[in-house]
């Protein structure tokens, strides 16, 4: 596996935008979020690769300021797979990953109801890779600390509630035996959250 880091920085610009506006109150928040992850897996010499899989978002927070605030949040990626032909056996590699940490949020009104959102943050996040052979399979977890980056629109549908589409980046890194890599995946993300 060899993961690029593309999508790092998707979000950055988001987070730190000029657009200013009458945003919503202050006040506690959570929000779901569910979609799709992108795996920067190298396929090359692989016979199959699969680079996507589900992802999921469970986060809640506080807005300090109408436009700041902090979350606490859990971010699973989902899986993918390559498989590969190794000394004339087909190996299967699953790789999985998920992230607990804190990040900075940003909300930028564009309209009354369209709302320009961001976050960074730094995440605890689990890469787990395993690999199958001839019916033996073996597998091992790294953790490491990473930066975690997103952005996305909202339309607030009511004054306390959001509809979302958003992306959130993370570097994830694996170790398998001898065997380690790092790299870049993405979620995609639709979703709802709530201010109280």
């Amino acid at each position: 596996m060899s993961i690029g880091r593309s999508g790092l920085g998707l979000a950055t610009v988001v987070l730190f935008g000029a657009v200013q506006g009458p945003a919503h109150a202050q006040g506690a928040f959570v929000g779901v979020g569910g979609g799709a992850s992108s795996w920067a897996l190298d396929c090359a010499g692989t016979s199959t690769c699969d680079k996507s899989g589900g992802a999921f978002k469970l986060y809640g927070g506080y807005n300090f300021t109408p436009q700041f605030g902090v979350q606490a949040f859990y971010l699973d990626l989902g899986k993918a797979r390559t498989a590969a032909p190794v000394s004339g056996t087909l190996t299967n590699v699953d790789y999985k990953g998920q992230a607990y940490g804190v990040s900075g949020t940003g909300t930028f009104d564009i309209t009354k109801d369209l709302v320009l959102l961001g976050e960074l943050g730094l995440a605890n996040v689990t890469g787990k890779v395993e690999g199958t052979a001839l019916g033996v399979s073996v597998s091992e977890k790294k953790n490491s600390v990473a930066l975690v980056v997103g952005g996305g629109i909202g339309y607030r549908v009511t004054p306390a509630a959001m509809l979302r589409a958003e992306v959130m980046a993370t570097t994830v890194k694996v170790r398998l035996n001898s065997y380690e890599d790092s790299g870049g995946v993405a979620a995609f993300l639709v979703g709802i959250s709530g201010q109280f």
